[in-house]
């Protein structure tokens, strides 16, 4: 008998909380990741944050200045590494 239903995950769960990091220079990509992870942690989510680093995938997205920061499939920032202020407020408003 269970007394607790099984918590059920959206099926585009995963799509709508989608976070990447897109970019072949390590050392600006590591910054924008540790600001993105701060930013979110003020919104208290944990999202795995993906990183793009295949030139030709990261043109499919039409990235033309790195780093860049995909938000539920869109790109919300080029060519900037973004302070953790700025990362809340685009994800607030995306």
């Amino acid at each position: 008998m269970l007394f607790f239903k099984k918590k059920e995950t959206h099926p585009d769960q995963k799509k709508r909380n989608r976070i990447a990091i897109l970019g072949q220079d390590k050392e600006q990509c590591d910054m924008l990741e540790k600001n993105v992870r701060e930013g979110l942690m003020k919104f208290y989510m944990e999202v795995p944050i993906a990183r793009v680093t295949d030139p030709a995938e990261i043109r499919e997205y039409g990235v033309t200045r790195e780093p860049a920061l995909l938000y539920i499939d869109r790109i919300i920032s080029e060519g900037k590494v973004l302070e953790r202020n700025e990362v809340m407020n685009l994800i607030a408003n995306s």
